[in-house]
C-alpha cells in the first residue's frame, strides 16, 4: 500500500483495518489503565487503613480476615519480630501458636510491651544503652545487615548511635524499629501506652 495522494481515497477493507485497529489499541490502554488504578486503589486503602487505625488492624489479622496482606510482625501482633523461645512466657501471649519462630500476642499493645522488656534488660542488665549496642544484640550480624540497620536507625531517629538513650529515647527507636521489621510506623501514643500495661 502506498502513500494515499491528496484527493485519494482508501479501500473500506483498509478504512475497517483502521477503525479496528484504533478501538482493540483504546481497549487494550483502558484495561491496563483500569489494572494501574485498582493496584493503586487497595495500596492507598491498605496505608490509610494501617496509619488511620492501627488497633482495627491488628484485631483483622486476628479474625484472619486478609490475614496475608500484613507483615509478620503485624499478623504476630509482634511488631519488633521478636524470636520464640519456650521458656520465656510473656503477658499476653498466643496460646495456640502459629508461628514456630516468631513471639505471637493476642494484641499489639503487648508485642510493644514485650519490645520495651527487652530494650530495659539489655540496658539494665548488659549495660547496652546505645542504638549500636542494643543493634548488635537485638539482631545480630549472623542473621542481618546489623550495621546497616543501626545506621538506618540513627538517620531516622536523629540519635548518634552511640548516644546513651533517656526513657523518651526508647519510645521513639522503637517506634523506628517496628517500621524497619513490620513495615508500619505506629503511633508513639500506641507504644506508650503499650509499656505500661502490667
Amino acid at each position: 500500500m502506498g502513500k494515499i495522494k491528496d484527493g485519494e481515497y482508501i479501500s473500506l477493507t483498509q478504512f475497517l483495518i483502521i477503525i479496528l485497529f484504533s478501538v482493540f489499541l483504546s481497549c487494550g490502554f483502558i484495561v491496563i489503565d483500569r489494572g494501574e488504578n485498582n493496584k493503586n486503589l487497595n495500596r492507598s486503602i491498605s496505608s490509610h487503613t494501617v496509619k488511620k487505625n492501627d488497633r482495627n488492624i491488628i484485631r483483622l489479622s486476628n479474625q484472619r480476615t486478609n490475614y496475608d496482606v500484613y507483615t509478620r510482625g503485624v499478623r504476630n501482633n509482634n511488631p519488633l519480630n521478636i524470636r520464640y523461645i519456650s521458656k520465656t512466657k510473656w503477658l499476653g501471649e498466643v496460646k495456640i501458636k502459629k508461628d514456630k519462630y516468631f513471639e505471637e500476642f493476642t494484641d499489639i499493645h503487648y508485642g510493644f510491651r514485650a519490645a520495651y522488656i527487652i530494650l530495659m534488660t539489655y540496658r539494665d542488665k548488659y549495660n547496652l544503652s546505645t542504638i549500636n549496642g542494643i543493634i548488635n544484640r537485638f539482631s545480630p550480624s549472623n542473621e542481618n545487615n546489623t550495621e546497616n540497620i543501626v545506621q538506618q536507625l540513627e538517620y531516622m531517629t536523629g540519635f548518634d548511635k552511640d548516644k546513651k538513650l533517656n526513657e523518651d529515647d526508647y519510645i521513639i527507636l522503637i517506634q523506628k524499629m517496628a517500621i524497619i521489621e513490620s513495615g508500619y510506623n505506629f503511633p508513639l501514643s500506641l507504644i506508650k501506652e503499650s509499656v505500661f500495661i502490667k
